[in-house]
């Protein structure tokens, strides 16, 4: 399985992906992650790690982070824990009307490309 692949199997099963301080870092509902397909991150952690922050550089890393899309409503904007992880939102975003634009936003240090910039 290519990285590509592996990387939309777990978008389309609703798993957040992301590297913080080099580590990959998975979030989502339990379950979501079957043995087999831990195997496979596992296999791919490299180029999986390689590829998000090559993405995440390339696209110039937002300190606003789209959680819901949505249109005719106000957005809400949350800000980011003390960790500055904005993926806490998810199960509050799961109970909001899908018309309910949801935004977090996060600090900038807590991007890849400000991380590679203090390098």
């Amino acid at each position: 399985m290519s990285v590509e692949a592996l990387l939309a199997e777990l978008q389309r099963l609703g798993v957040q992906v992301r590297v913080e301080s080099g580590n990959l870092r998975l979030g989502g509902a339990p379950g979501l992650i079957t043995p087999e397909l831990k195997d496979r991150i596992v296999q791919l952690k490299p180029q999986l790690v390689a590829a998000l922050e090559r993405l995440a550089v390339e696209a110039g890393c937002s300190s606003i982070v789209p959680l819901q899309a949505g249109e005719g409503r106000l957005p809400v904007f949350a800000v980011a824990g003390h960790n500055g992880d904005v993926f806490c939102y998810r199960h509050l975003v799961s109970r909001l009307d899908r018309e309910q634009p949801f935004f977090g936003l996060q600090p900038p240090a807590s991007t890849v490309a400000a991380r590679l910039s203090t390098v």
